[in-house]
């Protein structure tokens, strides 16, 4: 955590010190900063998520204390990384095809360059990443207290079964439209970056790969939120970390309250930043957009 949030913090001081001087020597070196900055948390949230999927170390004791039983070099494994170069190329492609349709000159040329690279990629791990998920472990929860109980994660059934990770695919089969749909539109997007045509097209499709990329984890995993690798009862299902009726009732109305301010803003926002940057944009204020 010290490390993200210092990255995130670098981020932010990196937008707004990279102009502050004139020379190319500050600049580089504030660029090197916040590719530094996107990089990790893009990286490291993946790599946590790889261990989710393949349990973490993890387990209760009778007074319901979690204790986590590894250390952090532990958790960057070979399919966690795996994991974690899919987030960086899913998110790269996509960051790619929005700074083409936003920009003009030479930028649109490099960045549908770099999409179409970044959508064959994510194409190629995520092919790869799947055959490692149908050889994993996976849990299944044979029994638990039931949707009515007191919520008490010890209270239910695990056990560990290889290719459990593929059981809800297997259920149901539609459920596969979401992998397949993450890797069709990812090579849509390299296809159509690399025509350089249809920009607004590519951004679309590369966001319809990134939804499925994340449906399939959740598709793959549900019920389970945290599975432990080192005492499967003290998984984390979805009953598990469910808050009780009166805080789903509070969260509920507070979003039906809050969530339109939030999408008024951001609409707001969108409409204000909205048309490409332009080499004259960027010479009238080189301070704040360049």
């Amino acid at each position: 955590m010290p490390v993200l949030l210092c990255a995130l913090i670098l981020r932010h001081v990196g937008l707004k010190y990279r102009s502050k001087l004139e020379g190319t020597r500050w600049r580089n070196v504030w660029d090197a900063a916040l590719l530094v900055s996107g990089l990790v948390p893009a990286l490291v949230f993946r790599v946590a998520f790889g261990n989710v999927l393949q349990g973490m170390p993890i387990r209760f004791d009778d007074s319901l204390r979690m204790t986590f039983t590894d250390n952090l070099f532990g958790l960057f494994n070979p399919f966690a990384l795996l994991c974690g170069l899919v987030s960086v190329a899913m998110l790269t492609m996509h960051d790619a095809t929005w700074l083409a349709c936003e920009t003009k000159d030479v930028v649109p040329a490099r960045a549908r360059r770099a999409a179409t690279r970044r959508g064959i990629v994510l194409a190629v791990l995520f092919v790869i990443g799947g055959f490692w998920v149908a050889r994993l472990d996976g849990y299944v929860a044979q029994s638990f207290a039931g949707v009515d109980a007191p919520s008490n994660p010890l209270a239910k059934q695990v056990v560990r079964q290889a290719g459990a990770l593929m059981s809800n695919f297997r259920a149901m089969p539609v459920a596969m439209a979401a992998p397949a749909l993450a890797i069709v539109c990812a090579l849509l997007t390299a296809l159509l970056s690399s025509l350089g045509r249809f920009r607004a097209l590519a951004f679309v499709s590369s966001g319809l790969s990134v939804a499925s990329v994340i449906a399939t984890a959740g598709i793959s995993l549900f019920p389970f939120l945290l599975p432990s690798s080192i005492d499967p009862n003290s998984s984390l299902i979805v009953w598990d970390a469910s808050s009780s009726a009166m805080r789903l009732l509070v969260m509920t109305v507070a979003t039906v309250i809050l969530l339109p301010i939030v999408l008024a803003d951001t609409a707001w926002v969108y409409r204000v930043l909205r048309g490409p940057v332009t080499a004259q944009d960027i010479e009238a204020d080189p301070h704040m957009t360049y």
